[in-house]
C-alpha cells in the first residue's frame, strides 16, 4: 500500500505541475485535496491537513465565485473532521462535524448531507457506538465503497457476520468508474471478506 500510495502522490504532483503551468486554480486545488486524501489514508494526518489548508487558501485567494469559495470552506470542516478522527481527537472531530452538518443543511445539498451522515458514522465507529454508526452510515453515500467498508466493520463489531460479509463483499466488488475511495478499501475489504468465510 505504501509504495502504491507514494506513486499516487508522485502522480498527483505531476498533475499539480500541469495546473501550475496554466494557473488552473480549480485543478490545482483539486490536486491538493486529492493529495490530502491520499496522505490521510496513509496516516500522515498533519501533512493531509496542510494540503487541505493549502487548497482552501488557494481557492479563497482566487477569483473563483463566492459559491465555490463557500463550498470549499464547507468542505474544510469535512476534512478537518477526518483529520481529527485520524489523530484520535474526537472532541475536535465532533465540533467540526457539527459545523459541517449545519452548513450542509443550510446549503440544502443532499450529497453533502450524506457526507454529514458519513462523518457521524465515522465518529460513532471511533466511539464504538456501532448501532449509531450503522444508522448514520446507512444514510451516507452507498456509492462510496469506503462507507460500505465502514458498514462492514460496524456490523462485524455488532456480531452480525452475515451483514458484515454482505457489506465487505459490496465494498470489495464495487464496480464503478475509477474512484480513489475504491483504491483505499478494495484490498482490505477482500481480505476481510475472505477472513469471514
Amino acid at each position: 500500500m505504501r509504495t502504491l500510495a507514494a506513486k499516487a502522490l508522485a502522480e498527483v504532483d505531476n498533475q499539480y505541475a500541469l495546473g501550475q503551468k496554466t494557473n488552473d486554480v480549480p485543478a490545482m486545488a483539486g490536486d491538493l485535496q486529492l493529495k490530502g486524501n491520499i496522505l490521510l489514508e496513509m496516516g500522515r494526518y498533519d501533512e493531509a491537513r496542510q494540503h487541505f489548508a493549502r487548497a482552501l487558501k488557494m481557492t479563497e485567494d482566487s477569483n473563483l465565485s463566492d459559491a465555490i469559495k463557500n463550498n470549499t470552506r464547507r468542505f474544510d470542516h469535512y476534512n478537518r473532521t477526518r483529520v481529527a478522527l485520524g489523530k484520535k481527537d474526537v472532541a475536535t472531530a465532533k465540533a467540526e462535524a457539527q459545523e459541517f452538518w449545519k452548513l450542509a443543511e443550510a446549503s440544502n445539498n443532499p450529497f453533502q448531507l450524506k457526507l454529514a451522515h458519513e462523518l457521524g458514522g465515522m465518529i460513532a465507529l471511533d466511539e464504538k457506538n456501532y448501532e449509531k454508526a450503522i444508522s448514520e452510515l446507512e444514510q451516507s453515500n452507498m456509492q462510496n465503497p469506503q462507507d460500505l467498508y465502514r458498514l462492514c466493520w460496524a456490523y462485524q463489531a455488532r456480531g452480525n457476520r452475515a451483514k458484515a460479509r454482505e457489506y465487505c463483499t459490496k465494498a470489495a466488488r464495487f464496480n464503478s468508474l475509477p474512484l480513489i475511495n475504491l483504491a483505499f478499501v478494495r484490498a482490505k475489504a477482500l481480505k476481510m471478506m475472505v477472513a469471514k468465510g
